[in-house]
């Protein structure tokens, strides 16, 4: 009498070492394109303006002579403080003392 045997193959699937790394890649890649995305959408009236009328977009930039000086103002909160620690021997009249 004769008995057949077989041999059980069990593959054991390998586990993808990169996975995790191109989830994080594609979910970058998918957050990049949303804030493009959001910012062109954001802007998009703005750019759609005839030349005449975007000065009177509240999206138009100010001048530098008309905006708001924080550091004058002493309104920097946590900025504050670090522009008192980098900037306060470039301000006043070069001794040092910070803001005047």
């Amino acid at each position: 009498m004769s008995a057949s045997a077989t041999v059980g193959t069990t593959i054991i699937p390998r586990e993808d070492d990169e996975k995790g790394h191109r989830i994080r890649v594609f979910l970058a890649w998918m957050l990049a394109l949303a804030a493009v995305l959001f910012i062109a959408g954001y802007g998009w009236n703005y750019y759609t303006l005839s030349v005449a009328q975007r000065p009177f977009s509240p999206k138009h930039p100010t001048p530098a002579s008309q905006r708001h000086d924080w550091h004058q103002a002493r309104h920097g909160g946590c900025l504050d403080v670090f522009s008192d620690l980098s900037l306060s021997p470039a301000q006043g009249n070069g001794d040092g003392s910070a803001h005047g």
